[in-house]
């Protein structure tokens, strides 16, 4: 079922998905459910967005940045709980895209809805 998952959601646009009301249950499933590599993968798929607010600011696309966020930190945390601080240091600059567009923009997040 992983590999038909991952299959499913690779021949597919990962970012039309996310912001998509059923694209983004899968995308969240997936990112629950495919090991760190795969996650990884499509962690990089979301990279190619110029601006994680948009995003954040979507009904469907807020799930599916929050699952991100929360999948990469578990995995950066049992990586650094297993004292491989640096494998723990790199899965977090995989999502340092969406801190720093956060970042930037708290005022305009803190006025939203989804922010």
């Amino acid at each position: 079922m992983r590999e038909e998952l991952m299959t499913a959601v690779f021949a597919a646009d990962v970012v039309d998905m996310t912001l998509n009301i059923h694209g983004c249950r899968v995308i969240q499933k997936a990112l629950l459910v495919l090991d760190q590599a795969s996650v990884c993968k499509i962690i990089t798929e979301l990279q190619d967005i110029e601006e994680v607010i948009p995003f954040i600011f979507d009904p469907n696309g807020n799930h599916v940045i929050q699952r991100a966020i929360q999948i990469m930190s578990n995995f950066a945390k049992s990586a650094a709980d297993h004292g491989d601080i640096d494998a723990a240091v790199n899965l977090m600059h995989q999502i340092k895209f969406i801190i720093d567009d956060v970042a930037a923009n708290v005022e305009q997040l803190s006025k939203h809805r989804y922010g």
